[in-house]
């Protein structure tokens, strides 16, 4: 996740000197030196704390292909269809043998899930260079083709489930036949032209979100020398960043008000009231957008205000850091260190990925702008995608992608019908970030430097949450009203951004949602960094007093299998419910 904002003002030391002396001992257990693992006695931890002894869990199997050697083919989508209406025709019919047909399904599954780690091949190219059209048009066209036959997988697991010998759910199990079931409400022929159109305009999105400037009085700026200006001139920077949110409201909105419309028809055709609710089921949620108003409320009452507190923190611990590259190189080294020191398998994931070229850091500018890790199953790989600069920021983000990569490395849930928690994916990345923070004096080879690097995460990971309700609360009442207008959505935005707390810190005028790219691309994504990070908290907190009880337990989330539920899995490892707000109240209590 990356943050969309506005620079604070530089504010002098006399001003923060009173927050600072309040604020010195609500941050004393986050300024951690290397082998700290207790918290102040006053530092509350909440009840459930207990975790589970490790589990073991079979190695994955890995044919060390660099990535050099991937080669992206397009695959035969004719030759699956006509298979799998041959076998949905046969199914039905009376008689013959179900043994050999569910061979069929296995090999028309194989397929599937081939065409499918293309598909992921397709989008980093895509990501890569946005201006590329091969690229773009593939990975548009053969996402449109696998979302029709995913109909086609869906009807011919149907058939097979109801001959009524049982012999489908014996070969595939009880979760996998729950899976088909569900599925079967979130897609549908109806919608097969609409969800083409939705990607057009994603595309679309990203062509403007990639290339866009702000141009005034004959002059064109970009995001960068807009930053560039702050230094020297404050006032002027904040009028050129308010323009350039301004220009880009105006036009990324339009391609949204048609994203609204087109969502809301997608979530109306398959039976849902709102595409909110459909966007949770899509994503396998174990808790609904009731659930998540509660969090939000809470978030506002309890977390809200300690934001704002550890940021103004932030800003003053951040001018001690310097201006300081991290190579990549150097940076490489230095992490294969501290992750060997934090677990086995933590290094493991991390040499493979080093040693056999599965990232892509390239920093150039036609690159999507967003961090993300995939997985290729035709090898058995994860892949990893972002920009380096030798940013500190780079530090943090590779630390969270990482996460995401030793989860696909060690325990990959990948496949048609294999479902796999979003929000648990996000405490893999997420927790990985705040256990990783008594390494931070080996990451950046200072102690103060480390402890400016703490205040500063520990910051970001509120902001995470602070953000993550926000967005969800935003993306839930426009789904909940198609017939929002961009001005109402603009207001709506601004009003939230002084519940939440982000309106005084970073002046928001309301139009700043239209750089978030979540909103384009993933939409209901958002509230998985909130859930999530309210977990990962969960993990830092149990750190301070017990590192090896949430060592164990951020091994055994990240090592989980098929079909794990997120509140359930974090209950099994000593965690409260994420979605309650005794467990915000609780955190809180421990950052204060």
């Amino acid at each position: 996740m990356k943050k969309m904002m506005k620079l604070l003002q530089p504010v002098p030391l006399g001003r923060l000197l009173p927050l600072l002396l309040a604020l010195a001992l609500l941050c004393g257990a986050c300024v951690m030196p290397p082998a700290a693992t207790e918290a102040p006695a006053a530092t509350k931890v909440p009840a459930a704390t207990e975790a589970p002894a490790a589990t073991a869990v079979p190695a994955a199997a890995h044919p060390n292909i660099p990535f050099s050697e991937m080669a992206y083919e397009r695959p035969d989508t004719d030759a699956l269809t006509e298979k799998l209406n041959a076998l949905i025709a046969d199914a039905q019919a009376e008689g013959g043998g179900t043994d050999a047909l569910l061979d069929r399904f296995d090999a028309a599954l194989a397929d599937f899930n081939a065409a499918s780690s293309a598909l992921s091949l397709c989008y980093v190219y895509y990501a890569h260079d946005v201006s590329d059209a091969y690229y773009r048009d593939e990975y548009a066209e053969l996402l449109a083709a696998l979302n029709r036959i995913d109909l086609l997988m869906t009807d011919a697991a149907l058939a097979l489930l109801e001959r009524g010998d049982g012999l489908a759910l014996a070969r595939w199990g009880e979760d996998f036949a729950a899976a088909v079931e569900a599925g079967d409400k979130l897609n549908d022929e109806a919608i097969q032209p609409l969800l083409e159109q939705e990607q057009a305009l994603v595309q679309e999105y990203d062509d403007l979100i990639a290339s866009f400037v702000l141009e005034e009085d004959g002059r064109t700026y970009t995001m960068e020398q807009i930053v560039s200006v702050a230094a020297e001139d404050y006032e002027e920077y904040v009028r050129l960043y308010d323009a350039y949110t301004a220009q880009l409201n105006e036009q990324a909105g339009a391609i949204f008000l048609e994203l609204l419309a087109l969502r809301s028809d997608i979530a109306a055709k398959l039976g849902y009231g709102s595409y909110a609710a459909y966007g949770y089921d899509l994503y396998g949620r174990d808790f609904t957008v009731t659930d998540a108003q509660a969090l939000h409320a809470a978030v506002k009452e309890h977390l809200a205000p300690l934001f704002q507190q550890y940021t103004l923190l932030a800003v003053y611990a951040e001018r001690s850091m310097g201006e300081r590259a991290y190579p990549l190189e150097e940076y490489f080294e230095t992490l294969r260190e501290v992750t060997a020191d934090f677990s086995p398998l933590m290094r493991e994931a991390l040499d493979y990925m080093i040693d056999y070229g599965l990232y892509d850091f390239e920093a150039n500018e036609n690159k999507m702008e967003m961090s993300f890790t995939t997985y290729f199953s035709a090898y058995a790989s994860p892949f990893m995608f972002t920009a380096w600069e030798d940013s500190m920021q780079n530090t943090s983000t590779v630390i969270h992608e990482l996460g995401h990569f030793a989860n696909y490395y060690h325990s990959p849930v990948d496949g048609w019908s294999v479902s796999s928690s979003l929000d648990l994916a996000e405490v893999d990345s997420q927790g990985f970030e705040l256990l990783m923070m008594p390494y931070l004096p080996q990451l950046y080879g200072s102690d103060e430097v480390a402890e400016a690097a703490a205040i500063s995460r520990l910051a970001d990971a509120l902001y995470a949450v602070v953000s993550g309700c926000m967005e969800d609360e935003f993306q839930q009442a426009v789904y909940a009203d198609p017939d929002m207008t961009l001005e109402q959505m603009n207001a709506l935005y601004r009003r939230l951004a002084e519940e939440y707390g982000l309106a005084d810190l970073y002046g928001y005028t309301g139009t700043e949602w239209a750089m978030i790219p979540h909103t384009f691309q993933s939409p209901m994504y958002y509230i998985s960094y909130a859930t999530s990070m309210v977990a990962a908290f969960e993990l830092w907190t149990l750190s301070l007093t017990d590192a090896d009880a949430a060592r164990t337990a951020y091994l055994n989330i990240l090592q989980r299998g098929a079909y794990a539920k997120f509140r359930e899995t974090l209950s099994a490892n000593g965690l409260g419910d994420p979605l309650s707000p005794a467990t915000i109240e609780s955190i809180a209590a421990a950052l204060s």
